[in-house]
């Protein structure tokens, strides 16, 4: 018995019934791994560790903490340049002898223009137009030729070839105020677009028998696809980030410091829907000592939504600057990851109960330190950093051994970050920056230029 022959009862209810499924994630398996990577804008932000809520004293501050804006005073304009490269570990293989199960890992990368933004203060306002891309993910793998074996089970998963393209992009308009001196608000309404495609074909490798392992191996080819899901969507919806950030004067006169300052900041998760759709083929029937041509029985196009849930979160920082060359920076992020659950649906399996996965929602700590050289008439920053990213992949928690091994969960991972930038004249800055974690780089460059 195949596990993915529950898949053909399902599409024969959904074709029955002509009604509309609304899911989430799902317990497909080009999402056993998914994580959201929210990109911190801006190499100086990045290489203090992403903790740049307190502090957001550049044009980069719109998402950050946009009520950081009200500290320019003249009109930037801020463009980055960002490379990521990231590993996600996936089954592989194992051959019909052999109970444990082989994991690969797979590497991919994206790069791009993630952030570019021009801000205009006015008296005690700033008004900031941007585009940032909040989320850039790929992810491709393809598993072995033959079936994998489930251990101490007559269950098998089919050959696997899955890839997923993701972006979520938001253009938004910040404004800033400062009501009182050293307090500011401001609130950033966003427009944000996802862009998605994503495929999993599911390979039939028992179309002939074999001597040595009980069937042939898949080609990959066309004709040996035994069920496909895919998405190829777009769809866009409203945000907002607001934020607050606080001088506090008073300690800075009684310290004798340059600077001390609190910030917050909220943002909320767009949700959108895309459309999924499902093509299979009949199971291939033994006739004359031979498997006959598998044909195309049918296809569902547009009859399930796949809604995806950005989370939600919110967080707190400190800026401290003791004297005039160094600053230190922390921030506490904490980001509604269970967000993700929503509508959370089962395809491959109907009989599994969907509250049996879980994510959980993070708490995020980050630190960073800025030391400032004067160099003749240029400043040269040197920039180091580092933040906890907890676990927010998406893991079974029921008894099933298949859904355990398609989602066991994943690893908390620790992020070392550092940078330099150098400040050429009061109109010209350049900042550079790398993010180094076991299974996440990001290497960045970025300008800003004052009028």
């Amino acid at each position: 018995m195949v596990r993915y022959g529950k898949i053909f009862a399902l599409t024969m209810v959904l074709v029955l019934c002509e009604q509309m499924f609304v899911f989430a994630l799902t317990d497909e398996e080009i999402f056993s791994q998914f994580q959201f990577n929210f990109l911190t804008p801006g190499a100086r932000a990045t290489a203090l560790g992403g903790a740049f809520i307190g502090l957001a004293d550049d044009a980069t501050a719109v998402e950050s903490n946009p009520a950081g804006l009200t500290q320019l005073y003249d009109p930037e304009v801020s463009l980055e340049f960002k490379y990521i490269s990231y590993t996600t570990e996936q089954i592989f293989e194992n051959f019909y002898a052999v109970t444990d199960i082989k994991t690969r890992e797979f590497d991919n990368s994206v790069q791009g223009l993630p952030f570019m933004s021009v801000a205009f203060p006015y008296k005690r306002m700033v008004f900031s137009f941007y585009r940032q891309e909040l989320v850039n993910y790929e992810s491709s793998y393809r598993t072995s030729q033959y079936p994998i074996r489930i251990p101490d089970s007559t269950f098998y998963f089919y050959p696997i070839d899955g890839a997923t393209d993701l972006t979520v992009t938001n253009y938004g308009i910040g404004v800033a105020i400062q009501p009182v001196e050293g307090l500011s608000i401001a609130v950033s309404p966003r427009w944000s677009e996802l862009d998605m495609e994503a495929s999993v074909k599911r390979f039939d490798a028992t179309l002939e028998y074999d001597a040595l392992y009980g069937y042939i191996p898949t080609d990959f080819s066309d004709t040996h696809i035994k069920n496909k899901t895919w998405i190829d969507d777009s769809d866009a919806e409203f945000s907002i980030n607001a934020g607050v950030m606080w001088r506090l004067n008073f300690l800075e006169k009684i310290l004798d410091i340059p600077r001390i300052s609190l910030g917050a900041v909220y943002r909320t998760g767009p949700r959108f829907e895309v459309t999924e759709s499902f093509s299979y083929r009949l199971l291939p029937t033994y006739v004359n000592n031979q498997y006959e041509v598998i044909t195309d029985v049918g296809k569902l196009s547009d009859m399930t939504a796949f809604t995806l849930k950005v989370p939600d979160s919110y967080g707190f920082g400190l800026a401290v600057q003791p004297t005039n060359a160094l600053t230190f920076t922390v921030d506490i992020v904490c980001i509604e990851y269970q967000d993700l659950l929503k509508d959370f649906d089962i395809v491959l399996d109907s009989n599994e109960d969907k509250n049996d996965y879980t994510v959980d929602n993070a708490v995020e700590a980050h630190v960073g330190a800025e030391y400032v050289l004067t160099l003749g008439e240029r400043l040269l920053a040197l920039r180091l950093g580092g933040y906890y990213e907890p676990d927010h992949t998406i893991r079974y928690t029921g008894d099933d051994a298949t859904n355990k091994i398609l989602f066991p969960g994943g690893d908390d991972q620790l992020h070392f970050t550092g940078g330099v930038g150098l400040v050429i004249n009061e109109h010209f800055q350049i900042d550079t920056a790398a993010n180094i974690a076991e299974n996440n780089k990001q290497f960045s460059i970025s300008t800003v230029y004052r009028f």
